[in-house]
């Protein structure tokens, strides 16, 4: 009768049938334990053993150990012994049990675990096949709604940023908070509103449906805008033109400085320190304390674009804002915009600038033996440009010459001169027409100067 049995329980019966002890057969078995991976054992993984009554093993079991009289073929060493087929008690058989246990509860685990991976990846495409089936009845619902004729006919006069907090609010509002889910245009609407005026934001959010603002500023800070010409709002540009009118391609360029209070910014997901000088092309160990910003604004359709920024410290110097105007005007350009004009306020670097920039167009016209312009223009890409200052800052340069001086002109040919004291006695006498003030808002700060 052949039955299953472990090797340890073999050599146990064998060597107590050599009258060996409990703490001997403890000994022997570490001491196979440590030699264990250097012993070729001369058996299979699983195989039988015939076992007499006699309690004796038979000749072929025994290991492999070069004993003087047996000749055992070599075979390749064993990763574990499993079990052993012998004739066994039932003494043995509890013991049998109790030295199983932990292999059997291995295979259990693993069979275990294998299973659960199984039912956890079922679990999932079950999951994403209800979520897919849910956002088809949704997307069905939606378009029934958008093809219906009372909606189209209701909403044939919306514009488009009415239609899109309409829309938001049909498909977001009987979502959980958390489970609301934006399209880009209803970002880009979001984020102009909440520029406008952030207070008026978090207050409109608690009657209608709009993202949060955690959500606008993670949605900018994916856009990736650097210092200097960014090429991606150029290509846009050139889309957006490509669908307009030459007439509603002419621009001016915009440019002004603004003052920065110094810090540094840490870009975790770039891993980029931001404060310091950078012109785009070059960046220096500076602490920026200014920013030079540069935007496009349409001379009969209305509409404004960012085009451009660089950090400085102080004022941008002359040579590098007149590489900096050209390379923009250049980009807009060939974007297919026409710029007819530049405009900035009258400080020192500015009006150096743009004096450099007409200064190299009239020499480029006496090379070429080109008349000369009788207006202070320059050429970017044989295309005239006309320099001009805002009026804000031309109002306060004329009056704060006429503070010091007096203005002399000419009116019907006859050379007039005015001053300050004009104003004065005009602001005075405060004159007035039925009750009604030709000059309502002036006040003693606009008038005298030592109120200030």
């Amino acid at each position: 009768m052949e039955q299953s049995y472990t090797f340890f329980s073999i050599l146990k019966k064998t060597l107590t049938g050599f009258g060996l002890g409990s703490m001997q057969l403890v000994e022997i078995y570490w001491h196979w334990k440590i030699f264990k991976p250097f012993l070729s054992i001369g058996m299979s993984s699983t195989f039988s053993i015939s076992v007499l009554h006699c309690n004796r093993l038979c000749a072929y079991a025994v290991p492999t150990l070069n004993l003087p009289g047996f000749h055992v073929t070599r075979r390749t060493p064993l990763q574990e012994v499993t079990n052993i087929n012998v004739e066994k008690g039932q003494a043995e058989k509890a013991e049998e049990i109790n030295m199983c246990k932990p292999s059997s509860s291995s295979s259990v685990k693993c069979g275990s675990s294998e299973s659960n991976e199984i039912t956890f990846l079922k679990q999932k495409i079950k999951k994403i096949e209800r979520s897919k089936d849910n956002y088809l009845k949704k997307w069905k619902k939606a378009l029934k709604i958008t093809e219906n004729p009372s909606f189209l006919k209701a909403t044939r006069n919306f514009t488009s940023a009415a239609m899109i907090l309409l829309m938001m609010q049909l498909t977001q509002t009987n979502k959980d908070k958390f489970g609301r889910r934006y399209s880009k245009e209803e970002k880009i609407f979001s984020l102009a509103f909440y520029k406008m005026d952030p207070r008026a934001y978090r207050w409109l959010r608690n009657m209608i449906v709009l993202p949060a603002p955690v959500t606008l500023s993670r949605m900018i800070s994916r856009a990736n805008l650097k210092p200097g010409v960014n090429v991606s709002i150029f290509s846009h540009l050139k889309k957006r033109g490509s669908k307009m009118s030459e007439t509603d391609k002419l621009c001016v360029i915009l440019f002004d400085e603004m003052a920065l209070c110094p810090h540094f910014d840490y870009n975790k997901k770039k891993d980029l320190i931001r404060g310091f000088v950078d012109s785009g092309k070059k960046a220096e160990n500076k602490i920026a304390d200014h920013v030079l910003v540069f935007m496009l604004r349409g001379v009969v359709k209305n509409y404004k674009q960012p085009l451009a920024y660089t950090f400085c410290k102080g004022s941008t110097s002359k040579a590098e804002l007149k590489n900096q105007l050209k390379a923009v005007i250049s980009e807009v350009q060939s974007a297919g915009f026409t710029v007819i004009a530049t405009i900035c306020d009258q400080g020192a670097s500015n009006v150096s600038a743009i004096k450099e920039l007409v200064h190299e167009t009239k020499i480029t016209d006496l090379k070429d033996n080109k008349e000369e312009s009788k207006h202070k223009v320059f050429r970017v890409n044989n295309q005239e440009i006309i320099p001009l200052f805002d009026i804000p800052h031309m109002l306060k340069g004329i009056r704060n010459n006429m503070l010091k001086t007096n203005i002399i002109c000419k009116i019907n040919d006859k050379e007039a001169i005015g001053k300050w004291d004009h104003i004065v006695t005009l602001y005075k006498e405060n004159p007035a027409y039925k009750g009604l003030k030709f000059l309502p808002k002036l006040t003693d700060h606009h008038v005298i100067p030592e109120k200030k």
